[in-house]
């Protein structure tokens, strides 16, 4: 690992920085970054003044930018910011890639159709508290960070283009004809598996279908499962 002439870390020639198997959460990275940089005459603010001067609807955007330019501007001699260590503890050269399959094949029977094999791809979705973000405990960002298959990305709560997004994205799956389902993971004793709620899917979409549509879309067998974690 080479200084700078300011015994700062050279950047260009820290190699650790070029192993990230997750282009898309690479992509939400240098995104954030540029986007605390034009932001950073609001997250520079200090609190006590933001607490004084902004609205309830402004502390929560000033908040959001607040730790985004502590975290991935301020930092960024000391700590990488894709895997959120000091540089002298950077994980980027040493995690593996990981080699989870998101899409599998499955033969389901229920009451629109008899028995039918469909592909079943799975989507993960991290939603981190805008406090949890870089955060050096927090684990998640080893699966985003080598995740080769790339099914899984980040959003950051009260993040106005992330909260965006997942509103979007839930409302394409009560769409009629979607064949994309959103779920909320969350293990308890009375949680529902995919295997008991894909039946029930299966109709809902089918059932759905005007005639127009229904002989087109007869043949569909992929279906996206959308998985929301909450990392708060």
């Amino acid at each position: 690992m080479e200084l700078g002439i300011d015994g700062k870390i050279d950047l260009k020639n820290f190699e650790g920085l070029e192993q990230i198997y997750n282009t898309s959460y690479r992509n939400t990275i240098d995104f954030l970054t540029e986007d605390a940089i034009m932001n950073q005459e609001l997250g520079k603010v200090d609190k006590k003044e933001a607490i004084a001067k902004f609205s309830h609807e402004e502390l929560q955007k000033y908040f959001v930018y607040n730790n985004l330019y502590e975290k991935l501007v301020e930092s960024a001699d000391t700590r990488c910011k894709y895997c959120w260590m000091h540089f002298n503890h950077c994980l980027c050269g040493k995690l593996k890639p990981f080699t989870f399959n998101p899409h599998w094949e499955k033969v389901v029977e229920s009451q629109t159709v008899d028995v039918k094999k469909i592909e079943l791809n799975l989507h993960l979705h991290f939603l981190i508290h805008k406090k949890e973000f870089h955060k050096s405990t927090n684990s998640c960002k080893i699966l985003l960070h080598s995740d080769q298959a790339q099914t899984t990305n980040m959003y950051i709560e009260q993040h106005d283009m992330h909260e965006h997004a997942i509103d979007s994205l839930v409302e394409m799956t009560k769409q009629p004809s979607a064949n994309h389902f959103a779920y909320v993971l969350y293990p308890s004793d009375d949680s529902t598996t995919i295997g008991e709620t894909l039946p029930k899917e299966l109709d809902s979409f089918y059932s759905n279908l005007n005639s127009a549509v229904k002989e087109r879309l007869s043949d569909v067998n992929d279906f996206h499962f959308h998985m929301f974690i909450s990392k708060f």
